[in-house]
């Protein structure tokens, strides 16, 4: 129970990743906010954490809106008093395809909920971190924001902004004592892996029809559950000034990072 006491917000809460992080975030006795879009979802989750024994509260959130992200932490401190941990997992594939080909309003709204989301909710978070002098920043990125991607550009650009963000808030707040980190879960099964197999060849190229329905045939891909353990990682005092980062749960280095956090 290393989170007994600690109040953490989960966005994309609702399936996948998110939900397999404030899961495993209840599991050691967290207070989970889990936000996302679709209420339907969100209760499904906060109902699983509540048979867990931990207290739940689902807030349905659209994070690229500052009201909404603002009422959300607004809502969390009323009822649990503060926000020790923020897990910035809500993310959209955004557009596939040539830049010459995507259409300006889905490259706005992929930027709008992977980069200027995180960022408003990190921002709606650190006066009450700030406060109390102690918190936890996850930003879940990607490793197709750290290099060259053709057809994904919408989303490495996103995600290059999130490592970005996260490197320079980190050095903001680090005398606050507040831990910000970015993790990449490496190519996990979740519903955004299904939306890019189902991506027509012609717009997503021969090379990642191939990588991505291959990894998926040969059962490569990672259950959310096992990078969720990388989130609960940088959320537990296990990390405590441990900052900046960039971390990728496919690094073996990290996961044994992760199993002597755990001995």
């Amino acid at each position: 129970m290393r989170l007994k006491g600690k109040t953490a917000i989960v966005t994309g809460g609702g399936r996948g990743l998110g939900r397999a992080a404030a899961l495993a975030l209840a599991r050691e006795g967290a207070n989970v906010i889990v936000a996302a879009r679709t209420a339907t979802e969100i209760e499904r989750v906060a109902g699983e954490i509540r048979a867990l024994g931990s207290p739940a509260l689902p807030i349905q959130t659209d994070v690229s809106d500052a009201a909404a992200v603002k009422a959300m932490v607004g809502e969390t401190v009323d009822q649990f008093g503060t926000v020790d941990i923020l897990v910035n997992c809500a993310g959209v594939i955004g557009p596939i395809g040539l830049v010459s080909q995507i259409e300006a309003e889905e490259w706005e709204a992929a930027i709008s909920i992977n980069l200027t989301g995180t960022f408003l909710c990190c921002q709606a978070v650190l006066e009450p971190m700030m406060a109390q002098n102690k918190g936890k920043i996850v930003n879940v990125s990607s490793g197709i924001g750290t290099r060259v991607y053709p057809r994904f550009t919408a989303y490495g650009v996103s995600k290059a902004g999130v490592n970005y963000l996260t490197r320079n808030l980190a050095a903001e707040v680090q005398e606050f004592n507040v831990d910000v980190n970015a993790m990449n879960p490496s190519v996990t099964e979740t519903r955004m892996q299904e939306e890019i197999r189902a991506v027509p060849l012609k717009f997503i190229g021969q090379q990642h029809f191939d990588r991505f329905h291959g990894l998926w045939e040969k059962g490569q891909l990672y259950s959310p559950e096992e990078p969720a353990r990388l989130i609960l990682f940088l959320a537990s005092p296990a990390s405590d000034g441990l900052t900046g980062q960039y971390l990728s749960f496919s690094d073996e280095k990290v996961q044994a990072m992760i199993v002597q956090a755990t001995d």
